[in-house]
């Protein structure tokens, strides 16, 4: 789960077609509503076949849900 960027000082902000700017702690929340149903589970099993350490079975699955980095939304720009 990735969740909704919070800043310490509030100043994160967001526009709002037929609003207009919006500050977080003024008169909206967060700047976005977060996503709670990409839950995403891994998991993993390994066996040791002899009980020796010389040979280990491996699966694995994964469902991943990738978002872009926060430093992409964040960086100043050039």
């Amino acid at each position: 789960y990735q969740g909704v960027p919070k800043e310490a000082n509030n100043l994160f902000g967001n526009f709002e077609p037929g609003i207009g700017l919006e500050q977080v702690g003024k008169n909206i929340g967060s700047i976005y509503k977060g996503d709670h149903t990409n839950f995403s589970p891994r998991i993993g099993v390994a066996w040791d076949v002899t009980g020796k350490g010389t040979t280990v079975v491996r699966a694995g699955y994964s469902l991943i849900y990738d978002l872009l980095s926060m430093s992409a939304f964040m960086s100043p720009l050039k």
